[in-house]
């Protein structure tokens, strides 16, 4: 859902005028693009097994993979949308490979190649200028939006079944924000730009450190209780 709702708020920001007819407009683009992504990998990639199999370990490979999610993200810009959208949607044509272990593994690196300057780069687009506005309203934000992360990842996780401390500490270990968050936090004006750009950033900050002194946390919450020894009796 969510390189769908980018999509479409690209789309309501693209400068015309909002009316019935064009919103509609905007979502037979969404719905057109997804159709193609599917007819594109079940036609076309999932013949393609073969192929992966025998370039995977060459370096047009993964030339091959970036051009399609830049090709299918192109094609989401020409018409008005997001390349996030398209990016996504070019993830499902390789899919259709059935080759998605390899795939993977010639993708990680680009990735964690691209994602930190992808996060510098938002953070350049911040021009604090008078400050950071709505000290307060940001600090309820914060306050909100990560007791509503811990809150929804300890119930989501006892629904599943797990303990109380797995529980916890699945809580605490999503409280991160995603790209996503990012792209979204662009598209706004320049003031709640700065305000969103701060949240995110130090929702992404705290999310880090809970994610790595959850095991402490947990730990301290639910300290291991000491088993009592077992005693032999004399002559048993």
């Amino acid at each position: 859902m969510a390189p769908i709702a980018v999509a479409v708020l690209v789309g309501l920001t693209a400068g015309t005028a909002m009316t019935g007819v064009t919103f509609g407009i905007i979502l037979a683009k969404i719905v057109g693009l997804i159709i193609g992504a599917v007819v594109i990998g079940h036609l076309i990639f999932s013949r393609l097994g073969g192929f992966v199999d025998r370039y995977r370990s060459q370096d047009i490979f993964i030339l091959l993979v970036v051009g399609i999610a830049l090709a299918y993200g192109g094609l989401a810009l020409l018409l008005n949308l997001s390349e996030v959208l398209g990016a996504f949607l070019a993830g499902i044509i390789l899919a259709e490979a059935q080759r998605t272990e390899p795939l993977e593994h010639a993708i990680l690196p680009v990735r964690d190649l691209f994602l930190p300057l992808f996060f510098f780069y938002f953070g350049t687009t911040i021009a604090f200028g008078d400050g950071v506005p709505m000290i307060p309203l940001l600090v309820v934000l914060l306050v909100w939006s990560i007791a509503g992360k811990i809150i929804t990842g300890y119930y989501g996780a006892r629904f599943y079944g797990l303990s109380k401390k797995v529980s916890v500490r699945a809580g605490l270990s999503f409280t991160q924000r995603g790209e996503f968050s990012v792209i979204i936090a662009s598209m706004a004006v320049d003031t709640i730009r700065v305000l969103s750009g701060v949240f995110i950033l130090s929702s992404a900050m705290i999310g880090i450190l809970l994610f790595e002194l959850a095991p402490r946390i947990t730990t301290a919450l639910f300290p291991k209780k000491a088993r009592p020894q077992k005693y032999k009796v004399p002559g048993t």
